[in-house]
């Protein structure tokens, strides 16, 4: 096993092995990823701030896993505002895609993987809708050669040069698009925090939770996703580091430095074998070192 040496951030997937599929290469990731802090103001950032570098920068930096989060509205022929929360951001569907889909033409070993959801409560009652539009603005975007829309996991040489959408809104009456968000078991989210710990027996993912009980779920879903491979390759994982206290201010910062401060320790312990894997990582204002750390867990076989 050779582990991938970054020598490029924007074409360090170039590295990894065609046949590999992308459930098993590690992502740094992005939560809220369009919630720029530069974009919003002092009060705004309280609440929904959760990156300091843009959609560009992200890039840039190795990011390639995004998060998102989509205001629907009519017409259809006006894009679709990126939200945290009830916090519109300066970023469109458009905007997001137009981005993405030139970053790919110039670095086409890469692929990214986009998580799409909508942002608002009666979206979840309009999933049609929402559907059909997401579909129209991915209509204009080449989506034949920049987009893989099956509902199956790519190999790497499947995704090179294209976003992989993972699809949170699906309804039952609706044909598959992109691949289905991974359910309870593969996934680590626990969002708002307080400073009083989960009784034992609580809900091992519940929404909320003291941060030790987040990083110790976090940690044992990292475990899991590392041995997982030998009974399901195609099964990916999503690991937030991501997390606010619920009251103002939000601490989504606070929470965001003492998550990637456990992260970066349990790095140094971290012994790959077989073929090693952390999953797809969503991170509130990561950092260069652990984004370079999560990409040198991959294998280049």
């Amino acid at each position: 096993m050779v582990r991938i040496v970054l020598r490029s951030r924007t074409e360090w997937q170039r590295q990894l092995a065609d046949n590999r599929p992308i459930s098993r290469v590690s992502l740094p990731g992005t939560h809220d990823s369009c919630a720029v802090s530069d974009d919003l103001t002092f009060l705004e950032n309280l609440f929904a701030g959760t990156q300091e570098w843009s959609l560009a920068a992200q890039l840039n930096a190795g990011i390639r896993y995004f998060d998102i989060r989509l205001r629907f509205h009519e017409p259809k022929e006006q894009s679709m505002d990126v939200h945290h929360g009830s916090q519109k951001t300066k970023y469109t569907l458009f905007r997001v895609l137009t981005i993405f889909t030139n970053f790919l033409k110039d670095h086409p070993s890469e692929f990214i993987v986009m998580k799409t959801q909508p942002e608002e409560t009666i979206a979840i009652r309009t999933g049609e809708p929402f559907q059909a539009q997401l579909r129209f603005e991915i209509s204009h975007f080449d989506p034949e050669n920049r987009f893989y829309l099956e509902p199956k996991i790519p190999t790497v040489r499947q995704a090179r040069g294209k976003i992989v959408l993972i699809n949170r809104m699906r309804t039952e009456d609706s044909v598959p698009y992109g691949i289905d968000y991974p359910t309870s078991s593969f996934v680590q989210d626990i969002y708002t925090l307080s400073g009083k710990p989960l009784p034992s027996k609580a809900d091992p993912n519940p929404k909320w939770g003291s941060l030790e009980r987040k990083w110790e779920t976090a940690r044992v879903l990292f475990d899991k996703c590392k041995d997982y491979w030998q009974f399901d390759p195609l099964q990916p994982f999503v690991n937030h580091m991501s997390g606010n206290l619920g009251i103002p201010p939000g601490g989504i910062d606070a929470i965001a430095s003492a998550m990637l401060g456990h992260l970066d320790r349990w790095l140094n312990f971290f012994e790959p074998d077989g073929t090693p894997v952390l999953g797809w990582i969503p991170m509130d204002f990561p950092t260069m070192r652990i984004v370079e750390r999560i990409i040198e867990t991959n294998s280049t076989d």
